[in-house]
């Protein structure tokens, strides 16, 4: 076995503290929930289209048509999914749906955009604590 020098386990310490501050970070940010008012933002070629609250009442079907093509979004309770669209790519359509903060369903070619403001709270269960 070779010798193992200094500089060998300092780099190896950086990886393993890089490694587990991560694994911390990620931990902490999974737990991640929101509280107060959810609001969800659509857009259409830049221009604000539609503003509502979540969770909705009941559900709802949105209809988008522009001159560069149609999507469909369905709202139900607190979630978001792009039902149908025009595009040749359908990445949107296959995006699946949406419900927290920060998240976002683009459709490119169609220039439409869904996203969800609102604040974020770590809760962390009672084993953590």
């Amino acid at each position: 076995m070779k010798n193992i020098k200094k500089l060998d386990i300092l780099l190896i310490s950086i990886y393993l503290l890089i490694s587990v501050g991560a694994a911390i970070y990620f931990t902490i940010d999974g737990l991640n929930v929101h509280e107060g008012a959810i609001e969800v933002i659509i857009s259409v070629e830049n221009q604000e289209y539609d503003r509502f609250t979540l969770p909705v009442p009941k559900m709802k079907e949105i209809v988008i048509e522009t001159e560069r093509g149609r999507n469909v979004l369905v709202v139900e309770g607190d979630h978001i999914d792009m039902l149908a669209s025009d595009c040749n790519d359908q990445i949107c359509v296959h995006q699946g749906e949406i419900s927290t903060p920060n998240e976002m369903i683009v459709c490119l070619p169609n220039q439409v955009v869904i996203e969800i403001k609102g604040k974020k709270k770590i809760e962390v269960d009672q084993i953590a604590q």
